[in-house]
């Protein structure tokens, strides 16, 4: 195999696997946006989005974020 057919291949494998992980993440993304926060139904996406932008910060700012780390990496 030359390398132009193995990088024709890689391209014709690689494409389709990454819209289909786009289009779960998609899905995952959007489903989580249908739940509620806090136990509040007409909660607005913008408050949805918000709430997890303080939970990603505060993780990233926390000093919990180096056991998190520690957890998936031992």
């Amino acid at each position: 195999m030359d390398d132009k057919t193995a990088e024709a291949a890689f391209w014709i494998g690689h494409l389709p696997l990454m819209i289909l992980f786009l289009v779960g993440l998609w899905l995952v993304f959007a489903n989580w946006l249908r739940g509620s926060v806090d136990g509040r139904k007409d909660a607005s996406t913008g408050q949805k989005l918000g709430a997890l932008l303080r939970v990603v910060l505060g993780t990233i700012f926390s000093t919990r974020l180096w056991l998190l780390i520690k957890a998936f990496v031992v």
